[in-house]
Formats: C-alpha cells, structure tokens, sequence
C-alpha cells in the first residue's frame, strides 16, 4: 500500500507558545520540497484534508494553505474551515484586479490572510490592506530592511510574522521590535507526518458500507445504491432467494427485497456481501470467513442474552478487523463509517456489552476458552454458539464463491 506524506512547520507566538503549522508538500520522509506551484498546492490539500486529516496533523490549531493564483481564482475553497484555515499567498504572485477580487471574496467568507515571503513592492498594496498577517522573509533583508519593513507593517496594522529565524540574536531583535509571531529552524525544522493511503477498490467498498449503515438513509436511496452495482444486485437477489433468507417465494428485484426483507435485513446482507468483495491482496480468504464467524457469534451471544439491537452485535464482529483489511487504524476508518458511539467503543476499545461479545467470540477463535466468557452464558451454550456460527460462515462463503 502507498503512503502519503505532508511536512509541517510550527508557527509561534511572542510567548513562545504554538500559534498554528505551515503545511508543505512532501512526497516522502527526506523532508525536502517535492513540487511547486498547482501541484504542490494540490499536493497538500489531498493530503490534509482526504488522506491524512487536518486534525490529525495540526490538532485544534490553524493551518497555513498557501495557494497559487490559479486556486485563488479557478477553484472552490469552501471545503476549508475559516475557523482552522489562513490562506496564504505567495509574494511573487501576479497581482492584477482579478486576483485582488478573488482574495476579497475569501476575505468576505471569513478566512484570514497571509503574505508569505514578503518583501514589500508597491504592486502588493491591494492584498497588504486585506492581510491579517504578514511574513516578512528576513533572510532577503538587512537589519534595517527588517525594521523598515516591521514598522510600516505595524502601520498598516497588520500581524507580523518573521520568516527563517535561526538565532537567538535574531529572535531577541525581532521580539523587541514588537513581532508578533516567528518562524524558523531556532525553533523547530519542519516535520513530516505520514500515513497509509487506502486504495481505491477499498475506500469504494470503505463508501459502499459508510453509505449501507447510514442511520439516516432512506428505503429508496438505499434500493437506488444497491441497483447502481450490478454486480451487488446480482448477489443481493442470489443470496435473498436461497434458503438461507427464509422466504417462501422468490424475489426478483432489489425494491421487491427491501418491501419484504426490510431496511434492516437488507443492510446487513449488502453489508455481508461488500466486506466479501474486498481485494485482501495476498491476505487468505479465510479473513472474511472469520470474520463472518465473529459477526454470527456476536449476534447469537447477544440472542442468547436477550440483548436488544442484535443487528449491531453482527456489525462489531464483521467490522472487528477492517483495520487490518484497509491497512489503517482503526480510528482512521470509523471516521469513514458513521456507526453509533456504542459500537465504535467495542471495535476500538472492546468497551460495552457489544466489546465483551467480541472479546468473547475472538477468546473462542483463538481457543482460549477459560477466557470465553459472556454474561452468565455457560460454557456448552458458548460451545454450542460457536459452531453455529462457523457453520453458518462456511454455507455462506460457500455460496459466494
């Protein structure tokens, strides 16, 4: 599986306490630039706010976006925050009335905006009355540039950010000076954060089932996503007219399925029928089996035990290892998932009655039987439950094959 990658640099206030990252483009864990322009720009918004997570790389602090003319004035940058994002534009930047109308539209919208790399040239006027911070690159000017450029700044009134800090002579001139924020190797080099990238066939599965369990999905969108994959609705009627559905008659559409099986049914056999799909790319086939026998082993711990919502004791069994499927934490695919608190308790903690039944049934896969334990449940009733379940996991695999 390939990785992703996205550098970050501190950003610190006149105490000395984290004020916000600068996110860079990285394409490993060397620490250099790996693009420029368009491509870095894109680099870094994939990667922040798709693959890794902006919060999982910046915290609750903001982040700096740098964006080129082109994003400013060809692309939507609504999915950003106001509340966790600073545009920032670079100073070399063409500045004509086009571009000066873009930056007020984001300025309209709410987001703070920075100067990077400034170095002051009388074309940048129009963007220096809508900055709210300016960083002045202080390794293109002398003493007496920086304290020109620092005054005028403060002037205007705009923050001030000093850039490539790298002394503690220069920290103190620039602290004196009034800066209000700095930035710089005597601070903290940049660092790169990583994380795993789901491929494709997955995160569409990762979606197939984020949609599936959607508590608020509707019967008719439901029908219409299972209809739009052939190939699903093929093995949706397949699996609905053999004897392991328990109907009487035989169904011949998805919407005729939904009338008579409910939402309910419906959703845990998609659900079934999507974690089967999964490309395990050299894992054995025999995962899925397992984990169809955790999801039936919960269910029949939580039907012995006269839990209600049994329907979610199937779905913490079945989604036990998704982990280990899509190559992420655990934490990184519930965010894709929209399950109830409950259940992601058990699947990241083993918390809850729905946590002890998996315990339990991943005890009894394991052979730890003095370890099987659910509720006052004896041990020939937890015997007896699992050899169900695995039964029932191998006649349904087998039907899938």
């Amino acid at each position: 599986m390939s990785e992703v990658f996205i550098g970050r640099q501190p950003v610190f206030n006149r105490k000395l306490k984290l004020y916000a990252y600068e996110l860079l483009a990285r394409s490993d864990m060397k620490n250099v630039s790996s693009s420029t322009g368009d491509a870095a720009t894109s680099q870094v918004i994939i990667n922040a706010l798709m693959e890794i997570g902006l919060e999982q790389i910046v915290g609750k602090h903001p982040a700096f976006f740098k964006l080129t003319r082109n994003f400013l004035l060809e692309q939507e940058l609504g999915i950003f925050s106001p509340d966790s994002t600073i545009f920032e534009i670079p100073n070399d930047i063409d500045v004509d009335d086009a571009l000066v109308a873009a930056v007020q539209v984001q300025k309209d919208r709410g987001y703070p905006i920075a100067l990077d790399n400034f170095v002051y040239r009388e074309e940048l006027l129009p963007l220096l009355r809508m900055a709210d911070i300016v960083k002045v690159d202080t390794s293109r000017l002398d003493e007496a540039g920086i304290r020109k450029h620092v005054e005028m700044l403060k002037k205007v009134g705009t923050k001030v950010l000093a850039q490539k800090v790298e002394t503690p002579e220069e920290f103190n001139l620039y602290q004196d000076l009034g800066v209000d924020y700095f930035q710089g190797y005597f601070f903290a080099k940049p660092t790169v954060v990583t994380a795993k990238r789901i491929p494709p066939n997955k995160m569409t599965i990762l979606q197939l089932l984020a949609q599936v369990n959607d508590p608020d999905v509707k019967m008719d969108e439901l029908g219409d996503l299972i209809q739009q994959d052939v190939s699903l609705s093929v093995k949706v009627l397949k699996y609905i007219n053999s004897p392991m559905s328990g109907l009487s008659r035989e169904i011949d559409s998805i919407k005729q399925a939904l009338v008579l099986l409910g939402m309910d049914m419906i959703k845990y056999w998609v659900s079934i029928m999507a974690m089967s799909d999964l490309d395990l790319e050299g894992r054995p086939d025999e995962l899925i089996t397992t984990l169809l026998t955790r999801a039936k082993t919960c269910e029949l711990l939580a039907e012995k035990a006269g839990e209600s919502d049994q329907s979610a004791f199937f779905t913490v069994g079945l989604f036990s290892a998704l982990d280990v499927i899509m190559e992420v934490s655990m934490e990184e695919v519930l965010k894709q998932l929209p399950l109830a608190q409950d259940v992601m308790d058990a699947l990241l903690s083993l918390k809850g009655d729905m946590g002890q039944a998996l315990r339990c049934a991943m005890a009894m896969e394991s052979g730890m039987l003095e370890e099987a334990q659910y509720k006052s449940l004896g041990a020939d009733v937890l015997s007896d439950i699992y050899v169900e379940a695995m039964h029932w996991a191998d006649e349904l695999r087998q039907q899938t094959v």
